[in-house]
């Protein structure tokens, strides 16, 4: 892109003394990055109404696992798969003109990995469900990305953030309607034995799930702190958002949910140092949600009543804080679900065992469970040579997420990124999720967009030193006195 008519209408203006549209070029520091929104210059269409409610409705669907609950409860998953279909679709088509440009670098790679995850695995096992669940998983990234990058070129990035903080977090809510829907969960035949278990939790079919929602929501409300920009009341909301959040994690009794929380915090609390006063908030409300779990882990839930495969729950995570202690019984089996994963894949280390064949692995390789590693399922399903488009995946996605300069939007690209791999440690169903899928999406059309943006303010900026140059040089060459032999 050497062309000046390359870059678009809407280019921030270049400022002197070392900036690029009001950006610090040296990168050096966090603080030295824009909290404002990259404002247009020239007026474009908003986001239309019908628009965004299609997006809403996309987003309750993934973000709220309906697509889990109603199949367990109702059988409606079908209707899901369907609403899902439909909304998507129109959000495809009503961005039509962000097909080429909305998935960006990161997001083909992506798209890359999960076709050649199919394109192997079928190969070698035909498991048609598992391949319809996967396409599906590249229809949702899709349709998530045209709609980030529809929203990002009319100037309201802000707006999807917000957007999409409250659906995650009212997903996550959901584990508060928990008392209330007991009894009528025990009363549904599917879901008797969760309901003994203390498995369902709100709108959720696993505890894991639930915690795991609560986390991803703390990923969308902390990009929303991040933005700069007077007049969102909705930014004062966001401590209690957050607290509510830790509690409703803690609440799941999801020990994976709970270290994958903690270590986002630690990510955060390091990663912010440069951002002044946010930082000692960070720190703060860090600290507190630290000792209210400990506090409620140690010797708060002995005030309670708790159900007997809660309260084993809670007591693993007590002899984690308290003792250190990392046995079978603690980590539900996700150790020796990794090794008999490994095991496995060593037969056939090439080009694996093909689709489905990790998430139940026969008897003799872990009870016949799933290895509940979506790394490990990676490499036992397509073997290396998937396992490395796989990795170069990742290396692209993380590469992108660091080079973007907007703030609120590359914290959001690299804490999902984190939260990614975390949950893929203890779950082998990360690209399998619509609510993973669609955040993925909404994330690589980020990346798409402002990647773009800030290249062709990069060369705006160059064609305009060299103009400056070339007019000095003109101007030197007009005084200079003319010779004459």
């Amino acid at each position: 892109m050497s062309n000046v008519s390359d870059a678009p209408a809407n280019f921030l203006p270049v400022t002197p003394a070392g900036t690029l549209g009001g950006m610090p070029t040296d990168g050096s520091r966090l603080n030295s990055l824009p909290l404002q929104q990259p404002q247009t210059s020239v007026p474009v269409a908003k986001v239309n109404k019908l628009f965004i409610a299609m997006f809403v409705i996309l987003g309750m669907t993934c973000l709220w696992n309906l697509n889990g609950i109603t199949a367990i409860m109702f059988e409606m998953n079908r209707l899901m798969s369907i609403v899902i279909l439909l909304s998507g679709l129109y959000l495809i088509f009503a961005a039509y003109a962000s097909w080429s440009r909305g998935l960006g670098v990161a997001g083909w790679s992506f798209v890359l990995f999960l076709l050649t995850y199919l394109a192997i695995g079928f190969a070698v096992k035909q498991d048609v469900s598992m391949l319809i669940s996967y396409l599906n998983s590249v229809f949702v990234i899709f349709a998530g990305a045209m709609v980030s990058y529809h929203f990002a070129q009319r100037g309201q990035t802000n707006k999807l953030l917000i957007i999409l903080c409250v659906l995650a977090a009212l997903g996550a809510y959901t584990i508060y309607l928990s008392p209330f829907l007991g009894d009528y969960y025990a009363q549904m035949q599917k879901l008797d034995r969760m309901a003994r278990q203390g498995r369902w939790m709100g709108f959720f079919a696993n505890p894991n799930d639930t915690g795991m929602a609560a986390v991803l929501a703390f990923v969308c409300s902390l990009s929303v702190w991040l933005i700069s920009v007077k007049g969102i009341r909705f930014k004062k909301y966001l401590p209690p958002i957050v607290g509510f959040l830790a509690l409703a994690a803690v609440l799941s009794f999801s020990r994976s949910a709970m270290v994958t929380f903690a270590l986002l915090g630690v990510f955060v609390m390091v990663y912010s140092a440069g951002l002044g006063r946010r930082a000692i908030g960070t720190l703060m409300a860090g600290m507190f949600v630290f000792a209210m779990t400990y506090w409620f882990f140690t010797s708060g839930y002995k005030q309670y009543e708790w159900s007997v495969h809660q309260e084993k729950r809670i007591q693993s995570v007590e002899r984690l804080l308290t003792y250190g202690e990392l046995s079978h019984k603690d980590t539900g089996g996700r150790l020796e679900g990794i090794r008999g994963g490994l095991h496995y894949w060593s037969k056939s280390p090439i080009f694996g065992h093909g689709l489905g064949s990790l998430h139940r692995m026969p008897f003799h390789y872990f009870g016949g469970l799933g290895c509940h590693n979506s790394h490990v399922m990676v490499l036992g399903e397509v073997g290396i040579v998937g396992f490395a488009v796989y990795l170069l995946a990742l290396v692209v996605y993380l590469i992108s997420s660091f080079k973007i300069r907007y703030l609120p939007v590359r914290m959001f690209s690299i804490l999902f990124f984190w939260n990614l791999m975390a949950n893929g440690m203890v779950s082998h169903s990360v690209y399998s999720d619509r609510n993973f899928n669609l955040v993925m999406g909404i994330v690589f059309g980020l990346q798409a967009y402002y990647l773009a943006f800030e290249e062709r303010q990069r060369l705006m900026a160059q064609f305009r030193e060299r103009q400056a140059k070339l007019q000095r040089l003109s101007a030197e060459f007009a005084g200079m006195p003319i010779h004459t032999s």
